[in-house]
């Protein structure tokens, strides 16, 4: 009686199509090799991604019976790069009740484009280039080394552990990053942007339209640096010699012996620059 009163429990206070867990719709195991592709294009659905030590790609994807009812799943192997493509069947509009991830396990050199209209992507220790879009979700990388360009329509990203080429946009999220050696630019409409940064410095352009901006950086950090806000301050505890306007809310100058451009700018955020610790 008590195991009937809290399954009705569940059923009752639980959203749908989370009361049972969401079963294996399609599994396939591909052979591939380093430096191919995977792309991934998703109707919705989170998205998440690791690597393994073999020349092979394996793709699992879950869901509940209204993903099984309302979408179309494919998974091939073209030329060595691997497709996962996930569509909504004919007069399928909506998501509403579907729950749906796919998991991929690739080799550690590989690239990957991935797109999902909703869901999160999560994507680990991989050395190669990645284009990310989801129209809402959250983006979340570590240990990533290559080239990245990251968009979300509204959802936060979240870096660590990386090093190369970064480009990262969402359209009202914040923006966490920490890693080394590596250009970075980093946009948001609206969110807070804090970056964590060590090693040499290859360029860092940060920008919010509202939120603050948080910089760390070694104490021997060196930049050529411009930093602008209207409407918030502006701090620093690493030295800038440069030009100062009246009100303080704009800074040309330069960090130790000057270097790689360092842009900073805030419509009405604040602006802090501190020493990594």
């Amino acid at each position: 009686m008590v195991k009937l009163i809290y399954m009705l429990f569940l059923l009752y206070y639980l959203p749908s199509g989370s009361i049972l867990a969401d079963g294996i719709i399609k599994e396939q195991t591909l052979p591939t090799s380093q430096g191919k592709t995977l792309f991934v294009k998703a109707f919705c659905g989170d998205v998440n991604v690791t690597t393994w030590n073999k020349d092979e790609a394996n793709i699992k994807i879950y869901g509940n019976d209204n993903a099984k009812e309302y979408l179309n799943f494919d998974i091939e192997e073209k030329n060595g790069n691997i497709h996962v493509t996930v569509t909504n069947k004919d007069g399928v509009t909506s998501t509403s009740g579907v729950n749906l991830k796919i998991e991929a396990s690739i080799p550690e050199k590989y690239n990957a484009e991935v797109s999902s209209a909703g869901g999160d992507l999560k994507l680990s220790s991989i050395k190669g280039n990645l284009e990310l879009k989801t129209a809402g979700g959250n983006i979340i990388l570590n240990e990533i080394t290559g080239t990245s360009e990251l968009k979300t329509a509204g959802g936060d990203i979240k870096v660590s552990s990386y090093s190369g080429v970064l480009k990262a946009k969402t359209a009202g999220g914040n923006i966490d990053f920490n890693g080394s050696d590596c250009s970075i630019s980093a946009k948001t409409a609206g969110g807070n942007i804090t970056v964590k940064y060590s090693g040499e410095n290859k360029g860092i352009e940060l920008s919010s339209t509202g939120g603050d901006i948080k910089l760390f950086v070694p104490e021997n950090f060196s930049s050529n640096i411009i930093l602008s806000t209207n409407g918030g301050d502006i701090k620093s505890e690493i030295d800038i010699k440069g030009k100062y306007n009246s009100s303080k809310s704009k800074i040309n100058g330069t960090i130790n012996n000057g270097g790689e451009e360092v842009s900073c700018k805030s419509n009405g955020g604040n602006i802090t620059i501190e020493k990594l610790k």
